[in-house]
């Protein structure tokens, strides 16, 4: 495997952790938006997606369907959540975010944990 993927995928794991550690407090998708520490999770949440999207679209550009192939996971609405976030925020909805977090997620985190795993077995 190409060492910029396995790098980024590494990163993606990293993040996509980060945002199921950070989601612990957030019970309900209002959560986000009660009080200042709910806004804080959510620009920090937000910024973890930034970023996961962002090593999924360079993934993507080294090798198309690499992540659909190898990580069963659609590349497609990963990838373009870092041009939506970074061109919209404010239109990014609190409801969806948790959607994603709660959803979503879980399974990016066992695609990458599983999918890293068998590389790493395999050398």
């Amino acid at each position: 495997m190409h060492d910029i993927i396995n790098e980024r995928l590494v990163f993606s794991l990293s993040h996509a952790k980060v945002i199921h550690s950070r989601m612990t407090t957030i019970i309900h998708e209002d959560d986000f938006i009660k009080n200042e520490n709910g806004e804080v999770l959510f620009d920090s949440i937000i910024t973890r997606l930034q970023a996961l999207s962002e090593n999924f679209k360079t993934i993507e550009k080294i090798t198309p369907g690499f992540i659909s192939n190898n990580l069963e996971l659609d590349a497609m609405p990963i990838s373009r959540f870092r041009d939506l976030a970074s061109h919209h925020y404010e239109n990014l909805n609190h409801k969806i975010i948790f959607h994603i977090c709660r959803e979503e997620i879980p399974f990016v985190i066992s695609s990458l944990e599983n999918f890293l795993e068998k590389g790493s077995s395999s050398n």
